[in-house]
């Protein structure tokens, strides 16, 4: 089973996320595997991001196997989750989420 990353944000914080499909090959510590074959890449990507928080950027990292994104807002004691859906070179589809935890610091 596996459970979702989780991450503490505070309400006036701008920060960076990422989700990552080649973990091993982009040196991720404590990654099991990569879930991209050799050479297969993400073509698209859509986040899904709750209307409390603001997406400020995204992009495509690391020879395009690793969604990057900017956070602003959400309101203090909430838990947010946020998705990020692939397609990728090799038509292969996949979503991961991560949990955002608001602590006012």
């Amino acid at each position: 089973m596996t459970t979702k990353p989780f991450f503490v944000k505070d309400p006036d914080a701008e920060s960076d996320y990422a989700v990552d499909w080649k973990a091993l090959t982009n040196t991720v510590p404590g990654a099991i595997n990569d879930w991209l074959a050799v050479g297969e890449t993400i073509s698209t990507y859509n986040l899904t991001v709750p209307s409390d928080l603001t997406l400020l950027s995204q992009a495509l990292q690391f020879s395009d196997t690793r969604v990057v994104f900017w956070l602003a807002g959400g309101l203090a004691s909430q838990r947010y989750t946020v998705s990020c859906r692939i397609t990728t070179s090799a038509a292969r589809k996949d979503e991961r989420s991560i949990w955002i935890s608001m602590t006012q610091r």
